[in-house]
């Protein structure tokens, strides 16, 4: 009964997490919506209209017909900046052909590159089809690669010599130390 409990502040750990609410995209559009009505009526304007008035007449369902994602972007970056295709647009600069941003299609090569030569450096030898599964499977965690990209992936590491394709079949990687 005598037992107390005291915070100690000055605790310190890496495994302490912090969780760090998303933004609905409801409350985007009701924040969005509002800060413009009031604007253009010099009032406020009730949540219910609010939030009618940000959906539309579509359905409500995301990326239906760009509108929430149009809302979104403008209210987060100001004016009429469009998110890249729902694709992921937040990350900043330029879009890459996958409708990614640039330095996250970079980062994912990097990551495929370096799981392909960790892969190989274990394994010595592997065929293309058991390479694709195997980075597919390790890096699932993070992201689902394309086969297409992991075969460009593999085409740079044959181009820059970490593996080889094998003699006797042209559908199996050797590892070069």
């Amino acid at each position: 009964d005598d037992d107390s409990f005291r915070v100690n502040r000055d605790f310190a750990s890496k495994l302490k997490r912090v969780k760090i609410p998303l933004v609905a995209l409801r409350d985007v559009q009701a924040a969005a919506s509002s800060s413009s009505s009031s604007s253009s009526r010099g009032g406020a304007a009730s949540s219910s209209a609010t939030t009618t008035a940000a959906r539309g007449p579509s359905s409500g369902a995301p990326g239906s017909d760009g509108t929430e994602a149009d809302a979104l972007s403008s209210f987060l970056f100001g004016g009429d900046a469009v998110l890249g295709g729902g694709a992921g647009g937040f990350g900043g600069g330029p879009l890459g052909p996958s409708g990614l941003p640039r330095a996250v299609e970079e980062d994912r090569r990097h990551l495929v590159e370096a799981n392909v030569v960790r892969i190989m450096k274990t394994r010595k030898t592997l065929r293309h089809n058991d390479l694709v599964a195997e980075v597919t499977r390790q890096l699932a965690h993070r992201f689902y690669p394309q086969p297409q990209f992991i075969k460009k992936c593999i085409e740079s590491l044959l181009d820059r010599e970490y593996i080889e394709r094998d003699a006797n079949d042209a559908r199996a990687y050797k590892y070069l130390a």
